[in-house]
């Protein structure tokens, strides 16, 4: 089953998305301060899997610095194409929590 959204199918998205430069931002949680800029992100496909919620996803490293100090921090993906610039996620936070 190919799930569609705005008349892009799964497939459509996964090949914009090999297509895009896909990047991040993480600042501080009050935004005062950009720890990261332009920190890359992957795109990783799930092969040969039917039954598989997902066929992709984006996978991003935490930097060493920001897991040496207690805090909590603000992440943006940022996704530039021929079409334009995205900004995710479009609702939600990604909240980063330093805890130890």
């Amino acid at each position: 089953m190919q799930l569609v959204f705005n008349r892009y199918t799964e497939n459509d998205y996964l090949n914009i998305l090999k297509a895009s430069e896909i990047s991040s931002i993480i600042k501080t949680y009050d935004n005062c301060k950009t720890l990261v800029k332009c920190g890359k992100v992957k795109l990783i496909e799930v092969p040969n899997c039917n039954d598989c919620p997902d066929k992709f996803f984006l996978s991003y490293k935490i930097p060493l610095i920001l897991t040496k100090k207690i805090g909590k921090y603000r992440m943006k993906i940022i996704i530039i194409n021929e079409e334009g610039q995205y900004i995710l996620p479009l609702k939600e936070e990604i909240i980063i929590n330093v805890i130890q």
